[in-house]
């Protein structure tokens, strides 16, 4: 993550966004008690999170000794590329908020008892037109998906849309020796 919150790290911008989202919710004390994490994690030794990590945690956060529900925040995916620019400018960046609940652990004695869609809706509010560094997150999708993760579990996915314009190697001023 860049040092300053307040200058653009090209190489580590999808990275910081990502950061910057979780952070947002973590930050607003509504998703209490809720894990919300990205793929992106480091475990207390510093090292990324494997597949089988993520998963694990997600398992562990539906438990019936959890709080029954998680919220994940993935790595933001460019898929448009303008290839006249002299930039980098991707003008469709997609970043995923994904809510998975399971309605017996997550309504009953120990869970937040607020549902998938509850979740979302105040995701939705939260981010609601969201920016870091001049990138907009403006909401593209929101709703239940078939869920493959668990049997019994809800996914409520919100996919938020920005662009972002970013220098290339080649268009940079070059350092003097």
């Amino acid at each position: 993550m860049s040092e300053n919150p307040n200058t653009l790290d090209v190489d580590t911008v999808l990275a910081d966004m990502q950061n910057a989202v979780k952070g947002r919710l973590v930050a607003d004390a509504w998703y209490a008690g809720m894990d919300i994490f990205t793929p992106d994690d480091m475990d207390e030794s510093g090292k990324l999170q494997v597949v089988a990590d993520i998963q694990q945690r997600v398992n562990q956060s539906l438990s019936a000794v959890s709080k029954g529900v998680c919220i994940i925040v993935s790595a933001p995916v460019l898929t448009s590329f303008a290839c006249d620019a002299p930039d980098l400018y991707a003008s469709d960046v997609s970043l995923l908020v994904r809510i998975i609940e399971s309605p017996l652990v997550n309504r009953g004695a120990t869970g937040t008892r607020k549902t998938a869609s509850a979740i979302g809706i105040h995701s939705l509010r939260a981010l609601w037109h969201f920016v870091y560094l001049g990138c907009t997150l403006i909401p593209r999708r929101a709703g239940l998906v078939p869920s493959e993760i668990k049997a019994g579990a809800l996914i409520w996915d919100i996919v938020y849309g920005t662009k972002l314009d970013l220098a290339s190697l080649e268009t940079q001023p070059q350092e003097s020796p």
